[in-house]
């Protein structure tokens, strides 16, 4: 199945694609610039409808420490390096060996679309890349990513926990109750799955599926299940992920002069 003109994208598990288009080219359609224009006017009218004391934002721009700045920017790119590391492994680990610097660049366009796109298209559009740049099978590929998210809360759950047990081990903690009840539940969920997967339950009711769609399947399932041996590689690299995200958002702060 080819591309539409419209922009669709097709299948990530489709054989016949010979090379991936030029990331500009699949952003240039007629869909995505729709998807483009309609996030400005989304932004436009929260702007122009949000109390925002344009003067003061203003002021502290201009008075905004630029290495401060230069500095987060840097950092900023350096998750991607981390990102890119941690995919290589999580693939690597599903039997599918490939070069970080040709896998960070696809998690960075990925990101792109995450940004102009909702629903986290990104890292679906992120699968298919990989499978016409890299030949890896989209649906792997895609099982990868889906556990990555899944590192990614764990960690984030943790860091939660320690940031809160600093910050409000003097104040009141109830605050941070429902956010470590709602990550907890989407953690056991999301572990819940990976278990049941990795133990191929439901195996008989999927293979009443078209052979085709259980095919996929099952290369989804490798990717999301297999992806995640060496767990205390990419737990290292997923904490330096956030640890760049962190000391991004702490230098834009520490840049424009906030306490």
């Amino acid at each position: 199945m080819r591309a539409t003109v419209s922009g669709a994208t097709p299948a990530v598990d489709d054989p016949g694609a010979e090379q991936a288009p030029a990331v500009l080219g699949r952003f240039l359609t007629k869909r995505t610039l729709l998807s483009i224009l309609a996030a400005v006017i989304i932004v436009a009218v929260v702007v122009w409808r949000a109390d925002i004391p344009w003067g003061e934002a203003w002021a502290k721009i201009r008075a905004a420490n630029l290495l401060f700045y230069l500095l987060a920017i840097v950092v900023y790119y350096l998750s991607f390096v981390a990102r890119g590391i941690r995919w290589q492994v999580l693939l690597a680990n599903a039997g599918e060996v490939r070069k970080a610097r040709r896998l960070a660049p696809l998690v960075l366009a990925s990101f792109f679309v995450n940004c102009i796109v909702p629903a986290k298209m990104g890292d679906v559009y992120r699968a298919y890349l990989g499978r016409v740049r890299e030949r890896i099978p989209g649906s792997k590929a895609l099982g990868t990513v889906v556990s990555e998210r899944l590192l990614d809360l764990c960690v984030l759950m943790l860091l939660l926990l320690a940031s809160g047990a600093y910050i409000f081990h003097k104040r009141n903690s109830g605050a941070l109750v429902p956010y470590v009840i709602f990550g907890a539940l989407l953690m056991a969920v999301g572990i819940g799955l990976i278990v049941m997967m990795r133990a191929g339950r439901g195996m008989r009711v999927l293979r009443l599926l078209p052979d085709p769609i259980f095919r996929r399947y099952e290369s989804f399932r490798s990717g999301a299940v297999s992806s995640l041996g060496r767990w205390p590689t990419l737990l290292v690299l997923t904490v330096a992920v956030w640890v760049c995200e962190s000391g991004r958002l702490g230098l834009v702060i520490a840049a424009l002069g906030f306490s």
